[in-house]
């Protein structure tokens, strides 16, 4: 499977991996980040890093297939790519799946409308105008029926507060998520892999500093390669081998920062970057956020919640 999907990029003719003719290769991009729903199931990452894995996803609070009555309908406000919504849709389903019986889908009330806007804004360093887009998507998915909102994106969470401020219902954050969920595992360190801006970047530090967590990121021009690799290579189909190496030797500069663990920010990443590729863990924010998303939908709420005021 890894092959494959490294290679997908050279099977394509047209070298986009979207021309319906290739569908299949949709699938296998797909069936790849589906296989990590456990964050370190390889074989290299066994030991303690899959006990934390468990303790991240929650897996030692409840017994495996339960049943449940029914499920609260979740919104979800997309960022620019498509990838990571099709990536969402189907995390939410497999751990569903994976922890219930006699289920079906995951109720979910998607806006795509506003998601590339969102983005323009933060590269014009207008946060404001962020922020509006980002309430307005908010306030059309309860609209539409969402009980609980989930931003799509790490750079959507620059506007969270505003969203909060504006609406009525739970918003789920990645970043509590994943930061919430270091905490309770007992580590101090962490590298983050995957924003692409700088307003986005101290939004991590500010809450990862009243957590007292140290967290590295990479120096911008790294950051805004990685952001190159994630905007024109894997959200166009493209997973290139020398992109995933790079990816890797980034990686391994987090460990002369003393980092225990690397979180990845943006959930396209795992398409290319698998859990062997690194020396440190891997946990990928966007997994911990659908856990909690699921949690909270079938009634049992877990840390990482925001709550609106």
């Amino acid at each position: 499977m890894g092959a494959e999907v490294s290679h997908y990029c050279q099977r394509c003719p047209e070298n986009t991996g979207w021309s319906p003719s290739e569908s299949c290769g949709l699938i296998i991009r797909v069936t790849e980040i589906l296989r990590r729903c456990v964050l370190f199931a390889e074989a290299g990452n066994a030991g303690r890093n899959g006990q934390l894995a468990s303790t991240w996803l929650g897996q030692k609070n409840h017994s495996p297939m339960e049943k449940v009555s029914a499920k609260k309908p979740l919104g979800l406000i997309a960022g620019p790519s498509s990838e990571a919504t099709i990536l969402y849709r189907r995390q939410l389903d497999e751990q569903l799946f994976a922890r219930f019986t006699d289920v079906g889908p995951a109720p979910l009330v998607t806006n795509e409308l506003h998601g590339s806007a969102i983005e323009s804004a933060l590269r014009r360093n207008d946060l404001t105008d962020a922020q509006r887009r980002a309430v307005a998507a908010a306030q059309q998915c309860i609209a539409g029926g969402a009980e609980a909102l989930m931003l799509g994106s790490s750079a959507l969470h620059v506007a969270l507060d505003a969203v909060l401020k504006n609406v009525r219902v739970p918003v789920l954050s990645m970043v509590d998520a994943a930061l919430d969920a270091i905490v309770a595992s007992g580590l101090k360190r962490a590298a983050l892999l995957g924003t692409r801006f700088a307003v986005e970047n101290r939004y991590w530090q500010t809450q990862a500093q009243a957590r007292r967590l140290f967290l590295a990121a990479p120096v911008p021009d790294v950051m805004s390669r990685v952001g190159v690799i994630i905007r024109d290579e894997i959200c166009k189909g493209q997973l290139r081998e020398e992109s995933r190496i790079e990816l890797s030797h980034i990686c391994a500069d987090f460990i002369g920062t003393g980092a225990d663990v690397i979180i990845v920010a943006a959930p396209e990443l795992p398409l290319l970057l698998r859990e062997r590729d690194s020396d440190l863990p891997l946990i990928h924010a966007m997994h911990l956020q659908v856990a909690n998303a699921i949690a909270w939908s079938t009634g049992n709420v877990r840390p990482g919640t925001s709550s609106s005021p």
